[in-house]
């Protein structure tokens, strides 16, 4: 955010954000950095539109993983596809679209976006872990109680729109040290 160019950037968005309040029905943007930082769009984006006097739902209609072919077919994407899905859940994003072709050694102005397939078609470990997770969450569950954000454990508590309780909890620990996070499940849970 230092660099003036990303800065006008941010300027003319907020200038967008402000001209469009009563001709748009949601924002979307793309996004392939770190799951951990996928708060900063979100809350940027709805900051912006309560400044200008209104909210309205955020979708990406391109959400992907950047890295190589070995990252590609690593549990770390696995784990990076699961974080980046409960993340925007948790978050109230109304759709996620993940972007499904792979640009790794082309000449594509983005040379580094990873697929959840193999070029023949097979699954990578990342493609069941996605529908698995899309099968639990979509139409069922959204925004979260944010019980703990970081840095090395996270913990949601996510809504069911049928009953409206907070009745799915996701977490995961990201402790590089290879020491267990602590954790006491809640009573009656596992």
């Amino acid at each position: 955010l230092g660099n003036q160019a990303i800065q006008d950037t941010c300027d003319t968005i907020t200038a967008i954000i402000a001209g469009i309040k009563d001709s748009v029905d949601l924002l979307n943007f793309h996004f392939y950095e770190d799951p951990d930082v996928l708060v900063l769009p979100i809350e940027w984006l709805k900051r912006r539109m309560g400044l200008a006097g209104y909210a309205v739902p955020l979708i990406s209609n391109e959400m992907g993983q950047r890295g190589t072919i070995s990252y590609a077919t690593s549990f770390d994407h696995a784990a990076d596809v699961f974080r980046k899905l409960v993340t925007a859940t948790a978050l109230d994003m109304r759709l996620v679209v993940w972007f499904a072709t792979e640009t790794v050694g082309t000449i594509a102005p983005s040379p580094d976006k990873v697929n959840l397939f193999y070029p023949d078609g097979a699954r990578r470990p990342a493609a069941d872990l996605f529908q698995n997770v899309v099968e639990t969450l979509q139409n069922r569950y959204r925004g979260a109680q944010i019980l703990s954000f970081g840095p090395t454990f996270y913990r949601y508590l996510l809504e069911d729109t049928n009953t409206g309780l907070y009745s799915l909890e996701a977490l995961w620990s990201q402790n590089a040290s290879g020491i267990p996070s602590p954790y006491t499940a809640p009573t009656g849970a596992t």
